[in-house]
């Protein structure tokens, strides 16, 4: 099993466990509880039962068969859509926009939507023509159903309208090479490999407002920005490949917090991708070479992680994009256990693997502690605490505080 890479030590005091602790910790938080999961195997929580949960996975998208839905009859009358062979070749992002999964493939260069409700698996509907993308990377989208995708090879960012009509691009030629896009009210942020920096783009007009960051490992600047997010409270969260840290700023490019660092242990990286911001400040991290996501407070604690790699339902292989989304939870909240009530769904994108949108659910376990079933051993590194709920994610007021934190991803 593929597990973290062995790096020079950081600075952060987490990373003085060794490589074959964080091993063993992943496939210990990995383990399945004894619940069923719609009838299609165990469920997987996030910290495993007896802990209580906070996380679980729901189901996955990666083909045109987990989304259409057809007939026996029909079927058998006409035979089966060629359609339904279609799947996602190299996908790196997803964005929840309402009933549709919006996912970009690099190496298919198409925007595909899995539609939910329609049940259908088909290309964006603006991906033609000058709304036609050439390899999207980071997608994201906004409340009132805008698509915005940044393209690595037009070194664009491409709008699209909640009826997926094609609106403009930012950008001109030779400006930036885009890769990673967030939007928040009339501001446009787009990570730039070309000169290692921010370019903030008037969301109406197109015109560059202001540049943020610039080369360097000081705060302020960044290394090879992948992938950015816009909290709550409006600050930017900037994922830094090369530099092996997520850093946060206000909008002016002041810089607040690092988090992470190069490590082999909780809370390092080692190549961070993807970030999202939950509805309570929450930042969640994507390691593509851990194959997890952290989970840290605004005060740079981890708090848990999820994932890790493999390839059993909820382990993530070379995972890119993540999304999360407090809006449309109720379909989610179905395939749910019915413990667990869902804040907000998580979307996880691998990029190889049988499962490439990954679906999580973040929520609040309600089962009263009889119903919690006797936890299987597992074996845990001597001298290693084993993982309880971690402090910090909002549990509800009968919820016991745990004593400790987990102690590896």
């Amino acid at each position: 099993m593929p597990g973290p890479h062995p790096h020079p030590k950081s600075d952060h005091p987490v990373t003085r466990l060794g490589s074959w602790a964080v091993c063993a910790l992943i496939a210990l938080l990995s383990a399945c509880s004894g619940a069923t999961d719609n009838g299609k195997g165990s469920a997987v929580f996030y910290p495993p039962l007896p802990n209580r949960p906070r996380i679980q996975f729901l189901t996955s998208y990666t083909s045109a068969e987990d989304i259409e839905q057809t007939s026996a009859l029909s079927e058998f009358v006409v035979g089966k859509d060629d359609a339904s062979k279609g799947g996602l070749g190299k996908p790196y992002s997803a964005s929840l926009v309402g009933d549709r999964v919006v996912v970009s493939d690099a190496s298919a260069h198409e925007i595909f939507v899995l539609d939910l409700a329609a049940h259908e698996f088909r290309p964006l509907k603006g991906n033609t023509g000058g709304g036609r993308a050439r390899q999207p990377m980071q997608v994201t989208s906004t409340p009132d159903g805008t698509i915005y995708v940044a393209d690595g090879t037009r070194n664009q960012v491409l709008a699209y309208g909640p009826d997926e009509s094609f609106l403009r691009a930012y950008g001109t030629e030779g400006l930036m090479k885009a890769a990673g896009v967030a939007v928040k009210d009339d501001e446009v942020y787009v990570c730039n490999l070309k000169n290692n920096d921010i370019i903030v783009f008037d969301r109406l007009t197109g015109a560059v407002k202001r540049r943020i960051g610039g080369g360097g490992k000081d705060p302020g600047k960044f290394y090879i920005p992948t992938n950015v997010a816009v909290g709550p409270d409006g600050d930017l969260y900037v994922s830094e490949t090369g530099n092996f840290r997520v850093q946060r700023l206000h909008p002016d490019g002041t810089h607040v917090r690092m988090y992470g660092g190069l490590g082999d242990g909780p809370g390092g990286f080692s190549r961070p991708k993807g970030v999202a911001i939950d509805p309570d400040g929450r930042l969640y991290a994507v390691d593509a070479a851990f194959e997890n996501v952290q989970i840290f407070d605004k005060d740079g604690q981890l708090l848990l992680f999820f994932g890790g790699p493999g390839n059993d339902p909820g382990n993530l292989v070379l995972p890119a994009g993540i999304d999360i989304s407090a809006r449309g939870i109720e379909r989610f909240q179905k395939l749910a256990d019915v413990r667990l009530k869902v804040r907000h769904v998580i979307l996880v994108v691998s990029q190889y693997g049988a499962r490439r949108v990954n679906v999580y659910g973040f929520g609040d376990w309600l089962g009263p502690e009889k119903d919690l079933p006797a936890p299987a051993k597992a074996a845990v590194p001597s001298g290693t605490a084993a993982p309880t709920t971690p402090k910090g994610l909002g549990d509800v007021e009968d919820l016991p505080e745990p004593a400790t934190t987990p102690k590896a991803p």
